[in-house]
């Protein structure tokens, strides 16, 4: 049976960009609840907030029912 090779450390300039990059996707959620909640302050109804990271694409919007 062949012995499976360790995978090898992540370069610290990558983990730090990984880590800068997961910062900023949880900084852009908490800004887009943020304005969230103030549209419902300024407006009512209750807004919900859509965030895909791979289309660039964040849509806060409020639901109507």
């Amino acid at each position: 049976m062949k012995a499976i090779s360790p995978r090898p450390a992540i370069p610290a300039s990558l983990a730090s960009q990984l880590l800068t990059s997961s910062l900023a996707a949880d900084e852009v959620t908490s800004v887009a609840n943020y304005l969230a909640e103030l549209m419902q302050g300024l407006h009512g109804g209750q807004w919900r907030v859509s965030i895909n990271h791979d289309s660039c694409f964040v849509c806060i919007a409020r639901d109507f029912k």
